[in-house]
């Protein structure tokens, strides 16, 4: 519109009249002014498509861990991000219109601070426990079991939250998975060979671990007697699709689990943040009771797989005594006990023994000499 109205003057009219006016730009010129008009929200809207452009969203750190890998853990370092301050770009811009302040306004950026750093994953890498039991003097078929069950574990990672499966995560016991048969606890309480026999040594080093490094039992449950490898009341026994080992993290941060065989030991390693104040659990357990088993029975091998023949008797079952237990969690800090809380109380049921003769010698009293089961 200025340039249409400057272009018209001397154009219209009388010629001595436009002549005058032409001389007169000569001499004195001639201003025009100009009414600028913006519209905030078509800038706002400018701003808006550069801020696209420019923002960036904030990557968090991260932690890689792969026990087959030297170092286990790995971490990738966090991005911060960028995003453009659209509200105060555009108070700027109003304030320099305004005093008519013409040129360029800087996009006012706020950088955006990553949720995880990598100096707070730098923590998760603590061995918080090392937990192990001994499988000196297996038979090879068992300690491939143990170590079995164990190698499907290591790796695993629990988040905050998250339940642990022993039988989810070792998966069911059988010769494809890389089982083998070895002594099982059978349900009238005799030894016979079993497929995956010796798991619930994995199964109970692994709560072990787990009791140790403060995660919360799910569920637990203990064998029908004592066994050698741990202390009364701390074993954990499982099944397939009927007893489980489970516990959850609640922590509010992930929990890494590392397991390794070395010099005749089973080793089950939690890593991840720290107890405060130099934090340690310790588990321990007393013997409140016992209780002697019932007399030793003699029973007829009616199937004859055991006994072959008259005169051969075999221990079938193992008289055992009964056992009350205690388990006791202690947290100390500093080496000082602060908290004892019960883990749980057991109780092994005595276990009567059983002999097996060949039908029909069911008299024998028990006194004789015996040959022991083989496994």
């Amino acid at each position: 519109a200025v340039l249409d109205n400057a272009w018209a003057v001397g154009r219209s009219g009388k010629l001595k009249d436009r002549y005058r006016q032409i001389v007169s730009l000569q001499t004195n010129g001639k201003d025009f002014d100009a009414d600028i008009v913006y519209s905030a929200d078509h800038i706002a809207g400018y701003i808006d498509t550069i801020a696209g452009q420019v923002s960036s969203e904030a990557v968090d750190a991260d932690i890689r861990f792969d026990p087959a890998e030297e170092p286990m853990f790995t971490y990738t370092d966090e991005i911060y991000g960028r995003q453009v301050d659209i509200g105060s770009t555009m108070a700027v811009v109003r304030k320099k219109v305004k005093e008519k302040s013409w040129g360029e306004v800087a996009l006012i950026v706020k950088e955006i601070k990553p949720g995880v750093l990598k100096e707070d994953l730098m923590p998760l890498s603590t061995s918080i426990v090392d937990f192990s039991t001994s499988i000196k003097g297996n038979t090879n078929n068992r300690a491939n079991n143990v170590r079995q069950a164990l190698a499907n574990i290591d790796g695993h990672i629990v988040m905050p939250g998250e339940t642990f499966s022993f039988n989810e995560v070792v998966g069911k016991r059988t010769k494809e998975n890389g089982f083998l048969e070895a002594p099982i606890i059978n349900s009238d309480k005799a030894l016979v060979p079993g497929m995956g026999g010796g798991v619930c040594q994995a199964s109970t080093t692994t709560y072990n671990a787990a009791i140790r490094a403060g995660m919360e039992i799910v569920e637990r449950y203990h064998h029908s007697f004592p066994v050698g490898y741990i202390s009364k009341g701390l074993d954990a026994t499982v099944s397939w699709g009927t007893q489980d080992l489970k516990f959850k993290n609640t922590r509010e941060t992930p929990v890494y689990i590392h397991t390794y065989y070395e010099n005749y030991n089973v080793h089950v390693q939690i890593f991840g943040m720290p107890f405060p104040e130099e934090g340690q659990i310790k588990c321990w357990s007393e013997v409140t009771g016992t209780v002697a088993p019932p007399a030793t029975i003699v029973r007829a091998d009616q199937s004859g797989k055991y006994v072959k023949g008259p005169d051969q008797y075999i221990q079938y079952v193992e008289d055992r005594s009964g056992y009350k237990v205690t388990a006791y969690q202690g947290y100390y800090e500093n080496g000082e006990l602060v908290k004892k809380t019960v883990l749980n109380e057991d109780y092994y049921k005595p276990i009567q023994g059983i002999i097996l003769c060949y039908p029909g010698e069911e008299h024998m009293d028990g006194n004789e000499v015996v040959t022991p089961l083989p496994h």
